[in-house]
């Protein structure tokens, strides 16, 4: 049992030290590392650019498929992998992915 102990306290320690200093994360009772439901403004605004980019890429699928393009075009154009294209053209509207 000692040798266990010793190892499991020492993953502990490890563990504690990977999440000191981590503002954006938080102990909960059951020991596991939950997110601060707010972020910080830098965050949010990374974020929202990131948005407004994945749209502007979007449109541009778009209008490139109504001019006839084909999808490994379009893909090679816009500097996307082809699924990423076929998966935008069959959902039919912009969708903004939701966080895991």
């Amino acid at each position: 049992m000692g040798r266990n102990w010793f190892f499991s306290f020492k993953e502990a320690q490890f563990s504690a030290y990977l999440l000191q200093g981590v503002s954006s994360l938080r102990m909960s009772w059951a020991w596991q590392a939950v997110r601060s439901p707010r972020l910080s403004r830098k965050v949010e605004q990374i974020q929202q650019n990131r948005r407004e980019e994945r749209l502007a890429r979007y449109q541009q699928v778009i209008a490139l498929h109504r001019r006839g393009m084909s999808q490994a075009a379009i893909a090679r154009r816009v500097g996307m992998g082809a699924s990423t294209v076929q998966a935008w053209l069959a959902a039919g509207e912009f969708v903004f992915p939701q966080a895991a």
